[in-house]
């Protein structure tokens, strides 16, 4: 899908792009956040807001998330001709977080070489479940398609490919604390407002991409779709509440665990498929 083809496709479904899922909400949720977080608010006022030398780079970091956030399935959004895959939304939900690398990898400030080891120790420990988590999903699914993903397996389907998805969509809501810089993977935000509000359109990206394969179990309850994201921040927020400024090894080490298991329960899934298709 090119550039031209994504636009194009939210040019129908306006909707998306302007109010809901990005736009007017996702902005409406940002504020909120930095409302209510202190440590927003603390990092807002000891840090400038300049202006970034390069102009483009500093609306992509807003941009480019958005966009990801409008792409999502979300209940009751829109509908597009075409659904995306799992890879395009990642890769836009990520440029803020580059950006930021980038930025604290060329800085001078005293403490820049600090805040790139912690964000970079962060990543470390949240991509490879991350990336695992999405493998298992798509082993449950046969594709990357985003809507494919979300949707459980029937009941005619092989009890192991039920076992894969929900194992999926559990590991992927594990894997949020270090994506998302919480408890002992903390690192202090970035001083640009446009990089701020990049990493918070981000965050909401990753717990709705968490949410959506729990919402089909609650296709008869509509008043209750709005459970699973504010379930999986509540948990986020009480882990960060709970392990902040503690040693982020020990949580590393289990991040390590982790990521291994899910490689364990991918070899044993296709060592398994394969075992279908000979015999």
């Amino acid at each position: 899908m090119t550039a031209n083809e994504l636009l194009a496709m939210l040019g129908r479904a306006w909707s998306r792009l302007l109010i809901y899922p990005g736009g007017l909400t996702a902005f409406a949720l940002v504020w909120l956040v930095a409302r209510l977080s202190r440590r927003s608010r603390g990092a807002a006022a000891s840090g400038a807001d300049g202006v970034d030398q390069e102009l483009p780079l500093t609306i992509s970091a807003i941009a480019l998330p958005w966009l990801g956030l409008a792409l999502l399935p979300l209940p009751q959004v829109a509908g597009i001709n075409r659904q995306t895959d799992l890879i395009v939304v990642l890769a836009l939900l990520e440029w803020p977080l580059v950006l930021v690398i980038a930025q604290e990898f060329h800085s001078t400030a005293p403490d820049a070489y600090a805040r790139l080891v912690r964000r970079l120790a962060a990543a470390l420990n949240s991509y490879p479940p991350l990336i695992l988590a999405a493998l298992v999903l798509a082993l449950a699914a046969g594709s990357f398609e985003i809507g494919a993903l979300i949707r459980p397996p029937d009941a005619l389907a092989p009890a192991r490919q039920a076992v894969l998805h929900w194992l999926g969509a559990l590991a992927w809501t594990l894997a949020l604390p270090p994506a998302l810089g919480l408890g002992p993977f903390a690192t202090r935000p970035p001083a640009q407002r446009a990089l701020r509000v990049g990493l918070r359109l981000r965050a909401l990206g990753l717990i709705a991409l968490a949410a959506l394969p729990w919402f089909p179990l609650l296709a008869d309850w509509p008043w209750l779709l709005l459970l699973p994201p504010l379930l999986i921040a509540a948990l986020l927020w009480c882990y960060d509440r709970a392990t902040a400024g503690r040693a982020a090894r020990k949580w590393a080490h289990g991040y390590l665990v982790f990521a291994v298991t899910l490689m364990l329960v991918l070899l044993w899934a296709a060592y398994a498929m394969l075992q279908e298709r000979l015999a």
